[in-house]
């Protein structure tokens, strides 16, 4: 029973994020250190379209960056993410491309039938947490 068990679970997560929808629709800048730097969040809004359930995550682009070097190794051909720059991206323009960047490059996942198991990348959108059936 337990094993049937799980077959569902497993099946109900596959089947769940097929319904999937994932949308970083802005970004903020954010004072750290007592004010002395800056630091930019994308805010990202995950859920389903089934049944309109979403949570809101806000992450660092050095979070997505770590994200995608950890499952390039298993997953060669997923869609590229630009690497960090030399430079702090500032301005409102630079900060305006990445988030369009990273918003394509997440749907890009979120589409991929080899990512709706992959720990790492139910961990970087706190799946367990949202939906723990799975």
């Amino acid at each position: 029973q337990k094993e049937t068990e799980a077959k569902m679970q497993k099946g109900e997560f596959v089947n769940n994020i097929q319904g999937m929808m994932i949308e970083i629709p802005s970004f903020e800048e954010k004072k750290m250190d007592g004010g002395k730097n800056t630091v930019v969040f994308y805010k990202v809004v995950v859920g389903f379209s089934k049944n309109n359930k979403r949570w809101f995550l806000e992450k660092r682009y050095s979070e997505f960056d770590a994200l995608d070097k950890y499952i390039r190794d298993l997953y060669p051909n997923i869609a590229k993410l630009p690497g960090k720059t030399l430079f702090k991206v500032s301005d409102y323009k630079s900060i305006e491309e990445r988030r369009i960047i990273l918003n394509n490059y997440m749907k890009s996942l979120i589409n991929r039938r080899d990512m709706r198991t992959c720990e790492q990348f139910r961990k970087f959108l706190n799946f367990e947490k949202h939906h723990p059936v799975c």
